[in-house]
């Protein structure tokens, strides 16, 4: 089995201003994907650019190897938009990462992972060959439960060949395979439920926000103060005990760039 490790890379939350996940989340995130020899996918969106420059994120990115791939400019749910706006975003925000790393950027991941058709077309004129923003259409997701993210072929099929990985759920329990999720249901349990996946390819994610400690320095309503404080200092050492559990078992991490010859359009 392989497993594609991503990140979303944005500012605190997607749409605040503080930058404690970039500043924080980050150089324990790169530690531990370098203890482990790791190397993932970063969805790097546009506005956190200047913040990632400034503390030396984004040259350590390139340094170690990993993937830059696109989270748009700004976090917005572009479905909302005309789409010559729609375009326009998606094409600044790869400009402005290949004018850094000096190289294509081939993939994308939706803010918030609300995608749709027109949306898909954008990704596909703009010159990106792969997207990853689809959750599990028989998951359980935020996107999908709280702000109506419609998940089937008819969608997919305006993508015109771009390839799409998906976002995969946790065996049994169908909830997002994210860190934070999996530190909800239990790492005991994960371990119980993940030879389930039977899959070639495993997406998983997470944020670097995820990482902080003292998470209530931020302001958070109701829904996501239940939610992030519920996972609070100790969600390092559980990324630490994943990386260890799925090395043990012999699973090979890879780029979702690399995995581009090989990958078959699937939801």
């Amino acid at each position: 089995m392989k497993l594609a490790f991503t990140v979303d890379l944005e500012k605190d939350l997607g749409f605040l201003e503080s930058r404690f996940g970039i500043d924080e989340g980050m150089p324990v995130l790169l530690s531990l994907l370098e203890k482990h020899g790791v190397r993932g996918t970063f969805f790097v969106s546009g506005a956190s650019v200047e913040a990632l420059r400034e503390n030396g994120m984004l040259d350590e990115l390139c340094r170690k190897g990993h993937e830059i791939a696109s989270h748009g400019f700004r976090h917005a749910d572009y479905r909302l938009w005309e789409y010559r706006a729609i375009l326009e975003e998606v094409r600044r925000s790869k400009e402005v990462l290949e004018q850094i790393v000096g190289h294509e950027v081939m993939g994308y991941r939706a803010p918030q992972f609300l995608i749709n058709a027109p949306y898909l077309s954008a990704l596909k004129e703009c010159g990106f060959r792969y997207d990853s923003s689809f959750p599990d259409p028989d998951g359980i997701s935020a996107a999908k439960m709280l702000r109506e993210m419609r998940v089937d072929r008819e969608i997919l099929s305006a993508a015109h060949g771009l390839t799409e990985f998906g976002i995969d759920s946790v065996p049994w329990f169908r909830v997002p395979h994210g860190l934070l999720w999996i530190n909800t249901i239990t790492f005991a349990l994960y371990r119980r439920v993940f030879p389930r996946l039977e899959k070639d390819l495993v997406t998983f994610y997470l944020h670097p926000f995820d990482l902080i400690r003292n998470k209530g320095r931020i302001p958070l309503d109701l829904k996501r103060k239940f939610f992030y404080l519920r996972n609070g200092n100790a969600v390092a050492g559980l990324l630490d005990d994943l990386l260890g559990f799925w090395k043990n078992l012999g699973i090979e991490f890879v780029r979702l760039g690399d995995q581009l010859s090989s990958a078959e359009v699937s939801i």
